[in-house]
């Protein structure tokens, strides 16, 4: 028993481990690598620096014109970890609570009444019961002079305390069983609830040059984001191996309490057969002085009361003998049993003879890389002045697609298979896909206690999708997001909204933002900034980022990062991340 938790203890970790790497969202939120915009709650659309102008908006080449001159990005990296879907905080649970209790459930017991030694066993117990049994019989058969009481007082004892131990260990088992599968029903609806939670890791790097200009502004970038999730299918079946082997012990058990009303009846039968036996009639021990003392009718009468006793000690000897064999059949129904992992008495699940396990674990990872440039100009439209960007670009998406099966990770087959051919495995579930795509954005600058911008813009003007190998279909949507900012002489306020609901890249959550962000300049030579960023189309999507920024003689450094506000670290890891840059405008 104990080798049989042992390895499902060790199935457990498998899938436990797999879920902290659990991810299945796969999405393409609107989200740049500019460390400025990440401080800012993500905001950008009106309010993004010259040199991230195509990320947010190509239109700000134009309305960033006499106010600052090229930029260059060289680089931004950025990584984020998103667990939405509280995979890790559900993970602290589990291990602190239902894991715990299973991991260091005490099966000694349940280990001692199945396979244990002597009367301490339930089989042992049966053993006993049936051999004092055997012992009223042989005493019952013993050869002896017709008038010699037999006394089966010792033997009657003897069984009474087989069959009392029999009960015991059978009462035993039934709470323990109770026991045994609450705890591994609590271990499975917790390992369970780790299956399908989200968990996004991204990692991105961006270079960027622009040159504003309100005639013909003009910025060419490089983009990279790498986007890797995981999506583990948990199977029922594998996780009621133990439930099942409980099932049998309840049935054993069941067969055990049937057997044991049939030695109750052995007991009480052969306790009256005892009885009988000890009150003979007082003419059974009339000698042959008193048989011919007695008058014929007396001796009638003595005749046919004799007959009565050895008729009613026959029969009741009969019952006993019936009633013990009735036992000891039912008692074979035990030592027979067939049923899901005991047979003939023993437990047949082990690590070397189990079910095939049916859980997968799908692994998407995409690598998508944009190469672009935008233009942008000013035009009157209706007298006003309106900024009009493009950014044509190529767009290349490399995916890995793939669906590992538990039980070839368990066995080997599945390494064994990359180790031989690693160029070969990585081509059977590697796609890739080439495509143009265009942004349009647009913006106007309004003067009122500084520069008020409102800006809109919309990013893969075509929609994407496409197939992987792994039957999965990958989207590229397009994002419509529209913002507004106040710049003054030493600050700026920003506010974004995405106009679309963003799906995800494969399969997942969507992504709607509201973004809120503020930055305060301390004599042009230094930046703080903050942000607020909300997922509206799911719940609990809110973080909160700060950043700053270091631009002594028009080159800069900044560090941007947020998370989301709690206590709770497992919670605040929900969403958060970390953008560094270097930047020069001059």
């Amino acid at each position: 028993m104990s080798s049989i938790l042992k390895m499902s203890l060790r199935i457990s970790l498998i899938f436990s481990c797999c879920s902290l790497l659990i991810s299945n969202s796969l999405a393409t939120p609107f989200a740049s690598n500019d460390s400025a915009s990440r401080a800012m709650g993500g905001t950008g659309v009106a309010s993004a620096q010259t040199y991230a102008s195509s990320y947010f908006n190509p239109s700000l080449l134009a309305a960033d014109a006499g106010n600052k001159g090229i930029g260059f990005m060289l680089p931004s990296a950025t990584v984020s970890f998103d667990d939405s879907s509280r995979l890790l905080q559900t993970s602290r649970d589990y291990f602190e609570s239902s894991y715990e209790i299973f991991s260091n459930y005490d099966v000694s017991i349940v280990s001692t009444l199945i396979s244990g030694e002597g009367d301490a066993s339930i089989t042992g117990s049966f053993a006993a019961v049936s051999d004092a049994s055997i012992a009223v019989g042989a005493k019952l058969a013993e050869d002896r002079d017709d008038d010699e009481v037999v006394n089966i007082d010792a033997e009657i004892a003897a069984l009474i305390s087989a069959n009392d131990n029999l009960q015991a260990n059978m009462d035993l088992m039934n709470t323990e069983i109770v026991r045994a599968r609450v705890v591994v029903s609590d271990a499975n609806v917790g390992l369970l609830a780790l299956s399908g939670r989200p968990l996004i890791a991204n990692a991105g790097v961006a270079v960027a040059a622009a040159v504003p200009s309100k005639k013909w502004g003009a910025s060419a970038f490089i983009h990279n984001d790498l986007l890797t999730g995981v999506k583990i299918d948990l199977s029922g079946q594998d996780t009621q191996i133990l439930l099942d082997v409980i099932d049998d012990f309840e049935n054993m058990v069941e067969i055990a309490s049937d057997v044991t009303v049939e030695l109750s009846g052995v007991v009480v039968l052969t306790a009256e057969l005892n009885e009988i036996m000890l009150n003979p009639p007082e003419s059974a021990s009339w000698d042959e002085a008193t048989w011919f003392s007695k008058t014929p009718a007396e001796r009638d009468a003595a005749v046919t009361e004799l007959e009565d006793y050895a008729n009613e000690l026959a029969a009741k000897a009969t019952e006993v003998d019936l009633q013990v064999t009735a036992a000891q059949q039912s008692s074979e129904q035990i030592e027979n049993y067939d049923g899901n992992y005991i047979s003939g008495g023993e437990l047949t699940l082990s690590e070397d003879n189990r079910p095939e396990l049916a859980s997968s674990i799908s692994i998407v990872g995409a690598n998508i890389a944009e190469i672009g440039f935008s233009l942008a100009r000013r035009f009157k439209i209706n007298g006003e002045d309106v900024n009009i960007g493009i950014t044509p670009k190529f767009q290349r998406v490399d995916l890995f697609d793939h669906t590992y099966i538990v039980e070839a990770l368990i066995d080997g087959s599945e390494i064994e298979e990359i180790e031989q051919d690693l160029v070969g495995y990585i081509e059977n579930h590697y796609t890739t896909k080439n495509t143009m795509n265009i942004d349009l954005g647009a913006s106007k600058d309004f003067t009122y206690k500084g520069n008020i911008r409102v800006g809109l813009v919309i990013k893969n003007l075509i929609p994407q999708s496409f197939k992987s190998k792994g039957g999965n279909t990958i989207t590229i949507p397009t994002q419509i997001r529209v913002g507004a900012a106040h710049t003054a002489k030493f600050t700026t306020f920003a506010f974004d909204l995405d106009i679309t609901e963003n799906s995800p890249l494969s399969f997942g959550e969507p992504s709607q933002y509201l973004a809120l962000g503020a930055e305060f300049s301390l004599f042009g030579h230094a930046k703080l900034r903050a942000g607020y960023r909300n997922n509206i189309a799911v719940k609990n999507g809110a973080t909160f980022s700060m950043g700053a920024a270091f631009t002594p003689f028009g080159v800069g450094a900044d560090i941007a990062a947020w998370i989301k506000p709690t206590d709770d670290v497992f919670e605040a890891v929900q969403d958060v991340g970390l953008s560094v840059q270097l930047s020069s405008q001059f």
